[in-house]
């Protein structure tokens, strides 16, 4: 099954650029450094001496804490990974959206998988498309329906896309009641033409 791309939340890209960019910049610190050292900028013992002198060696054996906080700091930047690498994997994917606006009345939400599965079921029903995915991403405001289709190579891609915006699109923004949502289609051309039967 051809499963669609989707996005990721904003705090996912927003993380993303910061680490990257907090990353990219310790680099070519640690860089520079390492050259302004390797060719004497700090001092002519500077490239054969060892990476913590007798001094910041002595400093740790004599200080019970300097070890904990180096500790602490690891741990610290274990933790920042692992955030880092959840926000990787978050997307902006609905779940669930109200139907009643007014609490006063009650609470009714719409499964979203059972949206997405009668979007396949559609899509898989018509001629032309081998298999199908659909994904909804966005906030209780606004979504984006994102349509994965695979195509079996007995039609068109512009019959295709005809027919999924005339027919089965606003079967869609009906049952959302949304006659604004926004919709991607992604194809997928079918490597070897499937013939009819008979």
């Amino acid at each position: 099954m051809t499963m669609p791309t989707v996005d990721q939340t904003p705090a996912a890209t927003r993380t993303n650029r910061f680490a990257l960019v907090l990353l990219g910049l310790l680099l070519l610190a640690a860089g520079v450094l390492g050259l302004v050292a390797s060719f004497g900028g700090f001092g002519a013992e500077a490239p054969r001496s060892p990476f913590l002198d007798p001094t910041t060696r002595d400093f740790a054996a004599s200080h019970d804490w300097f070890w904990l906080a180096v500790a602490v700091a690891a741990l610290i930047a274990a933790v920042l990974a692992l955030l880092w690498l959840r926000a990787q994997f978050s997307t902006s994917r609905v779940r669930s959206l109200p139907l009643e606006s007014d609490r006063s009345r009650g609470a009714t939400t719409l499964k979203i998988s059972a949206l997405e599965r009668a979007c396949v079921d559609e899509l898989e029903s018509h001629r032309g498309i081998g298999r199908a995915n659909a994904v909804l991403v966005g906030d209780a405001y606004r979504q984006t329906l994102i349509l994965s289709v695979s195509m079996d190579g007995r039609e068109t891609v512009r019959a295709v896309d005809e027919m999924v915006r005339s027919e089965v699109l606003p079967k869609i923004r009906q049952a959302l009641d949304d006659t604004t949502l926004s919709v991607r289609v992604e194809y997928k051309l079918a490597t070897r033409p499937t013939r009819a039967p008979g």
